[in-house]
């Protein structure tokens, strides 16, 4: 069988490089053509006389594994309910900063769009079915990025300037620790914690942190160890509840079923190895850390985003130790 006639987005150096993004191919058909080309062997059910987009970022276009197929609902309302919050005039924000769902409907200043996010979300491909072709839309975080001037120029003279329609593109900020839980010594030095989205820290802490895989709209905590002209010392750690609730199907996200159980974090104590380790302090859910010392763990609870420092045993008058016990139940594992 022929394939579909697919149309190839090569990016420049700079855009594998900065937004990850990879070559990939699009073709825009008619759902009776895709079955022509691949017969029933996708995993969806497709409807003749509707158009899809159709997205491969492997070499082979004709790739079943990794096609990514999306229907245009804006054309047929008799199959798809549109969302009020999607058709409302410059939804993007509430597309592309809440929801971020593969395949959405989306209006960027009166041009209806689909949405998909092939590249771990530091840009977007929007589909612009006023002119049925695909665009590339970095996140508004990367745009004093050298190098990127060109395709923000581009978007900009298309739709118009995004930047209001994303977060503040303020640099970090930075919150005391305490490194003295109940009176103990976690830390001789001063450390300071924030919560930034990826796109932030890359930005910002970009030199100091050897790592370019972050998920550029995933919140991640950052701890800052040392500061002085010469040298910045950041350890960051990611929310794995949320990675593993995203993508479910993938297996190098499922998380061990021992860090599930009630006051899992019991498994992990006192070893710097299960450093953003996700696990359980009574059925509260948090991601243990170990940022200053290997007896004092530090914790991040994911549901109200605070962090505690844990003593190493019980202090049973002391108001610190009182707030964790409130916060968190009773410390059985101290």
């Amino acid at each position: 069988m022929a394939g579909l006639d697919f149309s190839r987005y090569e990016p420049t150096k700079l855009e594998r490089e900065i937004l990850h993004c990879s070559p990939f191919w699009w073709a825009y058909v008619k759902g009776r053509e895709i079955v022509q080309a691949y017969g029933n062997n996708l995993p969806l059910e497709l409807r003749e006389n509707v158009d899809y987009l159709v997205i491969n970022c492997v070499e082979d276009p004709d790739s079943l594994e990794s096609m990514r197929v999306y229907s245009n609902k804006w054309l047929y309302s008799d199959y798809v309910t549109i969302d009020e919050k999607f058709k409302a005039e410059d939804s993007w924000q509430y597309v592309c900063e809440e929801y971020q769902k593969n395949g959405c409907a989306c209006n960027l200043h009166g041009h209806l769009g689909i949405i998909a996010y092939p590249f771990k979300l530091r840009a977007v491909v929007f589909f612009d079915t006023t002119d049925n072709q695909v665009y590339l839309i970095p996140h508004d975080g990367f745009r004093d990025k050298p190098g990127l001037e060109d395709i923000f120029k581009k978007t900009d003279e298309r739709f118009g300037s995004l930047a209001k329609y994303y977060k503040s593109q303020a640099a970090p900020v930075f919150e005391e620790l305490n490194v003295r839980p109940c009176g103990e010594y976690a830390s001789f030095v001063p450390v300071e914690y924030s919560f930034c989205e990826g796109w932030r820290v890359i930005k910002f802490l970009g030199n100091y942190l050897k790592r370019n895989c972050l998920d550029a709209k995933a919140t991640y905590l950052v701890f800052r160890k040392e500061k002085s002209d010469e040298t910045m010392s950041y350890i960051y750690h990611s929310n794995k509840w949320g990675i593993e609730a995203k993508n479910k199907k993938k297996l190098r996200n499922k998380i061990d079923p021992r860090a599930k159980e009630i006051n899992s974090i019991r498994h992990y104590l006192n070893d710097q190895r299960y450093s953003n380790q996700p696990c359980k302090i009574g059925n509260k859910k948090v991601i243990l850390c170990y940022p200053v010392s290997t007896y004092n763990a530090v914790v991040w609870d994911i549901e109200d985003n605070t962090v505690w420092v844990l003593p190493t045993k019980r202090y049973n008058n002391d108001e610190y130790f009182k707030k964790l016990e409130a916060h968190f139940g009773k410390l059985t594992f101290l």
